[in-house]
């Protein structure tokens, strides 16, 4: 004989009373729904509040933020510092980065992240040559 688990959940009340009763998966809680609260399609876990989306103007990360060039800036200029091939992901962090900053008008707006991008791209640079230097010295 096996035995079947019931997951937990709001289920009817054993008790006889019209509402509902949490079941944690081992027993029975003190946890109740009167029956005016009980809806007719109940969620599948449970209770829930279904997530609310942020405000337009905290939206700053990612390509639908108020200032995509930032991020990109901010993004290659991290890649830059990882690898460099032709010193692309640097020139166009202090590139984007530029254009971050002229489109930032305010606060939220991704005038850090421009900046920081701009930043990240001159240490990427600056690694560049650096090594450049060193190779030609050790020749």
């Amino acid at each position: 004989m096996s035995e079947t688990t019931v997951p937990a959940g709001w289920y009817a009340d054993p008790a006889g009373n019209r509402g509902q009763r949490w079941w944690d998966g081992l027993r029975w809680t003190g946890h109740v729904l009167p029956a005016a609260v009980v809806s007719a399609y109940p969620e599948p876990f449970g209770m829930s509040i279904a997530p609310q989306p942020l405000p337009e103007r905290n939206r700053t990360w990612g390509f639908s933020g108020p200032n995509p060039a930032a991020f990109l800036a901010l993004i290659l200029g991290l890649a830059g510092l990882v690898a460099n091939p032709l010193l692309l992901p640097s020139a166009g962090a202090l590139i984007w980065g530029v254009v971050g900053v002229r489109r930032a008008s305010g606060p939220a707006t991704g005038r850090a992240m421009a900046v920081s991008g701009i930043v990240l791209g001159l240490v990427g640079l600056a690694a560049f040559y650096s090594g450049l230097i060193v190779v030609q010295l050790g020749h």
